[in-house]
């Protein structure tokens, strides 16, 4: 194979042709997305990096040097943002259309979110303990007014985990929910096939 970046062993961006160039924008972006439909609404630089060489590293991505060419041109060409929240300095991206929420205000540390994690807890028990994290996150919209926020969901999720009450499963293709961590990642195999990314619990 060969390489969007020119070689496997010296990535060089001045080599990729335009329709390379955009062949890679596309293939970060498709991640972007998926991640944004599950409420990762923003990733940091290196995870993106690390997720999408471990991804594509069979066919045209050998190095995360070549993954970082391909998400500082998606920067460059304004598919996606680059910026930094207040008093964290990892670098994080997002699409441009959800900026104004990945950069709002987290929800308070004290946020009771018991009644929601209680409906996750019994939508994952009448669906075999484990479910794809965009139907909870639905389920959770249509049910309570307060979880119109990709940020206040992710609160949750969050919440539950530190209390042991349900896990996420992250792969390449979408995300699972489950009661379990072992259910979780069995759901993410079931959904979405074998992982090509080590798993994310959240």
């Amino acid at each position: 194979f060969h390489p969007i970046g020119d070689t496997k062993e010296s990535p060089n961006w001045g080599n990729a042709s335009v329709g390379q160039k955009e062949e890679a924008v596309g293939l970060v972006l498709a991640m972007v997305e998926m991640m944004a439909e599950n409420d990762d609404i923003y990733v940091a630089e290196n995870i993106l990096r690390k997720q999408i060489f471990l991804f594509h590293k069979e066919n045209i991505c050998p190095s995360r040097e070549h993954a970082a060419l391909w998400i500082e041109e998606a920067v460059t060409t304004g598919s996606l943002i680059s910026f930094k929240r207040s008093q964290n300095k990892t670098k994080l991206v997002c699409l441009p259309r959800l900026y104004d929420c990945a950069s709002s205000e987290f929800p308070p540390d004290n946020m009771d979110t018991s009644k929601e994690e209680s409906h996750v807890v019994d939508i994952l028990w009448e669906n075999g303990g484990c479910l794809r994290r965009t139907e909870v996150n639905e389920s959770l919209r249509s049910l309570f007014d307060t979880m119109q926020s990709p940020l206040r969901r992710a609160k949750v999720f969050l919440n539950a985990h530190g209390k042991g009450r349900f896990f996420i499963a992250k792969g390449p293709r979408g995300q699972t929910v489950g009661l379990t961590k072992e259910d979780a990642e069995a759901g993410l195999e079931i959904e979405f096939g074998p992982p090509s990314v080590e798993n994310v619990e959240a």
